[in-house]
């Protein structure tokens, strides 16, 4: 780390702190959802802006919700043409000088060589997140070890890269506006949902990771059975261009239930329609830490997931929702079949969901979390300390369940 002390402002100087949130674009996933979160719930003296590396999706989300964004090169460098890769460089230093921005926080290794190096040249603090598995080697190449901070967002997730020096923070939620009964019942219908049925939603991409196809071997198994059941695939297909939807749906069709699997693609209402589920699914054979969890828990429905990566870390099995064996489809269906049986069971599970998420998960509680971080990256730069805000740093700390790096 640069330790040449910078002019930082303290609390006398300025009102704010500047964060660029650093994120790509195209289209938006947990991660990006969980940046626009932090972005709207950051307590002072930060204030963030949202710097997107690509035109899409986020950067209209963002507008929506009047978060200021900042239009900026990204993308993987090419080590190879050193040229480009230090115009690109001296690209960003100029952008992050212009916009006064006082702290880097990057949501992606992907993204991070040029911000990490104009951070230094601006001597400014910086940190990246790391929302997915990654060989060690390629974060060291990205320049991760040259970031003040590197976050993961889950325990799992830390262990399996083998980066012990890293915090973990959780991701956070905001509680959805409740669900007029009315429009949920117009959802359903739009799903095609019959009075008797019971409709199980899975959400997220559309990749074989998320394990839609043990879903659909578990819907057809319930079927099978004669239970009245009915499956929600909200998601796209960004990777394989739509050819593994298509795959899925000979799947379902080949199962003899495609009249019962609804794949809706992308839905910008995927928070609103969670409520409209019974149960939501995740039976994935990759999770990190699974936002659809705790969105799930939010809008009060309980969830069935595979015990894998860092979904023991939030849901609690038999209290928020219940935990199977990864790649076991008919485990997921005997744990359907449980929770179909037992209607008071699913509103205990979902009420103990929304307390998890209004509390534990809150979005004001992650913010906090990360804000207790930037405390801590930014202090060696301040020239002067910023005095103490009521004890307010100290709080921040105690919040945070991470470990220090």
């Amino acid at each position: 780390m640069n330790t040449t002390m910078r002019a930082f402002p303290d609390s006398t100087e300025a009102a704010v702190l500047r964060v660029a949130l650093v994120a790509r674009g195209a289209c938006v996933t947990g991660g990006e959802v969980s940046f626009l979160s932090l972005a709207r719930a950051l307590p002072p003296p930060y204030t963030a802006q949202l710097w997107i590396t690509e035109p899409g999706e986020l950067e209209l989300q963002a507008q929506e919700r009047g978060l200021p964004c900042v239009r900026s090169e990204g993308g993987m460098l090419d080590w190879r043409r050193p040229a480009k890769l230090l115009a690109r460089i001296a690209r960003v230093t100029r952008a992050l000088r212009r916009a006064q921005v006082d702290l880097v926080h990057v949501n992606s290794p992907m993204e991070a060589p040029a911000f990490i190096a104009a951070a230094r040249l601006c001597r400014l603090p910086c940190v990246v997140h790391v929302r997915i598995a990654c060989d060690r080697r390629f974060l060291r190449r990205q320049g991760l070890p040259l970031a003040d901070a590197v976050v993961f967002n889950s325990a799992s997730l830390r262990a399996q890269v083998g980066w012990a020096a890293a915090t973990v923070i959780l991701d956070g939620t905001d509680p959805p506006p409740a669900l007029p009964p009315q429009r949920r019942l117009a959802l359903r219908q739009e799903l095609g949902v019959r009075d008797d049925e019971l409709l199980l939603g899975q959400l997220g991409q559309v990749i074989p990771i998320k394990g839609i196809d043990l879903s659909l071997e578990a819907v057809a198994t319930l079927r099978k059975r004669g239970r009245a059941v009915r499956l929600a695939v909200v998601g796209e297909d960004t990777q394989m261009h739509g050819e593994y939807a298509a795959i899925l749906q000979r799947m379902a069709l080949g199962l003899g239930i495609a009249a019962h699997v609804a794949f809706t693609g992308y839905r910008r209402d995927a928070a609103q329609l969670l409520g409209a589920f019974d149960l939501v699914l995740c039976p994935s054979r990759v999770e990190p830490f699974g936002r659809v969890l705790i969105e799930a828990m939010a809008c009060g429905v309980p969830v069935i997931a595979a015990r894998v990566g860092g979904i023991p870390e939030v849901i609690r099995d038999g209290v928020d929702g219940m935990l199977v064996a990864a790649e076991d489809a008919p485990a997921l269906a005997a744990a359907i079949d449980v929770l179909l049986a037992d209607p008071q069971r699913r509103r205990a599970m979902g009420e103990a969901g929304g307390r998890s998420a209004r509390g534990e998960f809150a979005s004001a509680l992650y913010a906090q979390r990360m804000a207790a971080l930037y405390d801590r990256v930014a202090a060696p730069y301040l020239s002067s300390p910023r005095p103490a805000q009521a004890g307010v740093a100290a709080s921040r700390e105690d919040l945070s369940h991470s470990p220090q790096p």
